[in-house]
């Protein structure tokens, strides 16, 4: 029976089946018996299988005298040696990459271990901004920094949140100077603007010109403040940390805050907002996600600890490499399996990459499917039934309604027949629906 179709006088449940049923693209994944190749997860620099990072995190765990279950309860309620010891190291790396050519960083850091991205996002958007603040957020931006913002001063409206159009610096500037302009001329009283941008946008698989986005704050001075979220981009570029592409590192320090996450790059788990040193205990206070959640396991403060070390060793410089390898290579086979394909039914907007082109790219390459969500389903079970690849199609409310996709993920362990097969399922698909098309 579908789930349209079911009949019940519970209206909760009808209520609740009726959205399951919308959302199908949505639900968990069974690859049942057959080994899919993994193109669908965030474990970009394949650290998440690495068997020498295993044996590191086994190793250290046999080390260690003291209790290494569970963490008890909350950091408010317990003492946690293991979750200081990793902010302090975790401060040290940020804070020596933040620091200007000329050895000088403007602010002292400090670093707050999270469970997660979306707690860490969820904690400090909820607080951070102050009553009459303005948060000025990409369009793409992640659902964590909007659930922040609703549960914050922004959902009370004591502060105003506006969003820019994504990527787009002059609407950023355009924006920003009506705001400057308000407090001129006596309309709203000085405050603060916060700036919220990804440095890799999870779903569009672009990245962001934060040199520009830095140039176009830094004339407003300190009352505007750039805050970034670097969960999809940790590790994931040459420069390793969060240093993206088309930044200089002199600029790092310019960067107010910045939300890390350890579940995609460096493939174990955990988050940290990496803040000023006043920030923290701001957090601490009254981050609700921090305060009301029990502390992450030690388990996991070890993972992310040895993580760190393959950052900082050279392992990820080179698993980096690999990876934009990789991404070059599937741009390039997805770009030939797909010529002469309408966008109408498939397009990849990320564009080939040229025989000179060293441009570091993104890991996540959507294939655009505007037909809908049923067109991103079909062509998501053409790709594990004929190509044993795991690729998932992605649609409301990750995307816009009109804007569904599969997200293909690529790593650094992808073999090239692995890229090979994937580009070719991928034609092969769009092929058979302009044949499709055509006898309609």
């Amino acid at each position: 029976m579908a789930l349209c179709d079911y009949e019940s006088d519970d209206q909760l449940e009808v209520a609740i089946r009726r959205e399951v049923k919308i959302r199908q693209h949505l639900h968990l994944r069974d690859c049942g018996e057959r080994q899919l190749t993994d193109f669908s997860s965030n474990d970009f620099l394949s650290l998440a299988s690495n068997a020498a990072l295993g044996r590191r995190f086994l190793q250290r765990l046999t080390s260690m005298d003291s209790p290494i279950m569970g963490s008890s309860g909350s950091r408010l309620l317990v003492p946690a040696p293991h979750h200081i010891a990793l902010e302090a190291k975790i401060t040290k790396m940020w804070t020596l990459s933040a620091k200007r050519i000329d050895g000088v960083s403007r602010s002292r850091l400090d670093a707050l271990f999270f469970p997660s991205g979306y707690c860490a996002n969820l904690g400090f958007w909820s607080t951070v901004p102050q009553d009459g603040d303005v948060v000025l957020y990409d369009e793409f931006i992640h659902a964590s920094v909007l659930d922040g913002l609703r549960l914050g001063r922004v959902g009370r409206g004591l502060a105003s949140a506006k969003r820019f159009l994504h990527n787009d610096l002059v609407d950023l500037d355009r924006i920003l100077q009506e705001d400057a302009e308000s407090v001129r001329a006596g309309k709203t009283r000085d405050h603060n603007v916060l700036v919220a941008v990804e440095t890799l946008y999870s779903m569009e698989g672009d990245i962001t010109n934060l040199s520009g986005v830095l140039a176009v704050v830094r004339p407003f001075g300190k009352r505007v403040k750039v805050v970034v979220d670097e969960a999809h981009a940790l590790g994931v570029f040459h420069l390793g940390l969060s240093m993206p592409p088309y930044m200089k590192p002199e600029e790092a320090s310019e960067v107010f805050a910045r939300t890390i996450t350890f579940g995609k790059g460096p493939g174990v788990a955990g988050a940290a907002m990496v803040v000023p040193d006043y920030v923290k205990p701001y957090l601490v206070a009254t981050a609700r996600s921090f305060i009301f959640s029990t502390a992450p396991t030690v388990f996991s403060v070890v993972a992310v600890d040895c993580a760190l070390e393959t950052l900082d060793d050279g392992t990820a410089t080179a698993l980096a490499k690999k990876l934009q390898e990789n991404i070059r290579t599937l741009l390039f086979l997805l770009h030939k399996h797909l010529s002469g394909i309408p966008a109408s039914i498939a397009s990849v907007p990320i564009p080939a990459p040229s025989s000179r082109d060293t441009a570091e790219r993104s890991p996540v390459v959507p294939i655009l499917t505007p037909h809908g969500e049923a067109h991103a389903i079909a062509l998501g079970a053409h790709l594990r039934l004929r190509c044993g690849a795991q690729a998932n199609p992605v649609g409301y409310p990750a995307v816009a309604r009109d804007a569904t996709r599969i997200r293909v993920c690529v790593n650094a362990g992808h073999s090239h027949d692995q890229l090979k097969a994937l580009a070719h399922g991928v034609g092969e698909w769009a092929h058979a629906q302009l044949t499709t098309n055509a006898k309609l």
